[in-house]
């Protein structure tokens, strides 16, 4: 689908924002303060699942419609952020930027490379990538018009799991 089109790095079409844990003190179970995600413990088929752990001093945050990857072991799943949260350092925020691309477009498309993704991933005690490595993920810098066949075409397929 893409055989014509130029290939170009994740940061030409989108905003990469790589968690940051806050204080461990500033962590509850009760829902005081900003959902908080370290990792892909809550990632459901598509969207996030709602948080089990909350901080009332966020650090780095994703905002609804966000891609987030997981960073550290396991490298390369993702997920959609369904609102404003505080995100560790397990996760990376990937933001359309909106001219460019779409949620859903990134989403599939890191999806398609996922496997690549996940080897990329270094580290003896568990694997992890930086953030050079997100920035530099490859995607095909396709229009809006073939980035929607392609997201219909990966919902299609998606539904026939």
């Amino acid at each position: 689908m893409f055989t014509d089109v130029k290939k170009g790095i994740l940061s030409d079409m989108a905003t990469i924002i790589m968690g940051q844990s806050p204080d461990g003190k500033t962590y509850n179970d009760t829902g005081d303060g900003m959902a908080f995600y370290q990792g892909k413990t809550e990632f459901g088929d598509l969207y996030i699942r709602e948080a089990t752990t909350w901080t009332t001093a966020p650090s780095r945050i994703a905002i609804a419609n966000d891609v987030l990857m997981s960073v550290r072991a396991p490298v390369g799943s993702t997920n959609i952020a369904t609102e404003e949260c505080c995100i560790g350092r397990g996760l990376a925020a990937i933001r359309p930027i909106e001219e460019k691309t779409t949620t859903m477009f990134i989403i599939y498309a890191m999806r398609v490379i996922e496997d690549t993704i996940a080897n990329m991933g270094v580290g003896s005690t568990f694997k992890a990538i930086n953030k050079d490595q997100v920035h530099k993920l490859p995607i095909p810098l396709a229009n809006i018009e073939l980035q929607n066949q392609f997201v219909e075409l990966a919902e299609q397929s998606d539904k026939s799991k």
